[in-house]
């Protein structure tokens, strides 16, 4: 008997409707229309869910719960029956935005999970689902070559294991859209083939894991 996959996409442009959001809108509607059997789409970025910056007390080391309420509770939820992550950000000096990378340092409180259940350095000893990157950018490709990929990757990589992901290093993981600079550019036809690539990427990513 086969269930409904569930993804989560955490997108972290700052713009209601930049060239991310519209990613993720694709990618939702491209990925729930090509899924044999059906999938549960859920969306997460700064500008549509409240995720305030962690504030280092390291409550959640001793209680494994964090002290502030937001909805990284909805986050956590989320990601916990989900069948594959994906990270959705416009490239900002080589790597992800601010308000990405607030969220992924509230991943805090799953690392202190993690090591209060035993797990060797915080990470999740199963990390049988698959996690992908795509990052938007005007003009450079952070993909070119391996000093830029691995500065592109690392808290991507840290964050999806640390929730229980792996995000591997090859091509069928991660995808650079180059070009698209103002807003909805991401959009036009001259990306349609980039956009049905990044939805193929994550189709293929679900199905192996579900042959696993």
């Amino acid at each position: 008997m086969f269930t409904m996959k569930k993804v989560v996409i955490i997108q972290g442009s700052p713009r209601r409707k930049g060239n991310s959001s519209l990613l993720a809108a694709a990618l939702q509607k491209g990925i729930e229309t090509s899924v044999p059997n059906g999938v549960h789409v859920d969306i997460f970025s700064p500008v549509t869910h409240t995720i305030a910056p962690c504030i280092a007390c390291e409550r959640c080391c001793k209680t494994g719960e964090c002290i502030q309420s937001d909805d990284l509770s909805m986050l956590i939820e989320a990601l916990d029956a989900a069948d594959a992550l994906i990270w959705i950000s416009p490239l900002y000096f080589g790597g992800v935005t601010s308000q990405l990378k607030a969220i992924i340092d509230r991943f805090q409180m799953l690392w202190a999970r993690n090591m209060l259940a035993g797990e060797a350095r915080g990470i999740r000893s199963d990390r049988s689902r698959p996690a992908l990157a795509f990052y938007i950018s005007a003009q450079d490709n952070p993909f070119s070559n391996e000093v830029k990929k691995a500065a592109a990757l690392l808290p991507l990589k840290y964050a999806s294991n640390t929730a229980g992901f792996i995000l591997e290093n090859d091509e069928s993981s991660h995808l650079a859209i180059v070009g698209p600079d103002g807003p909805g550019e991401v959009s036009a036809v001259a990306y349609e083939t980039a956009r049905e690539d990044a939805i193929s990427k994550v189709v293929m990513a679900i199905g192996k894991n579900q042959e696993a």
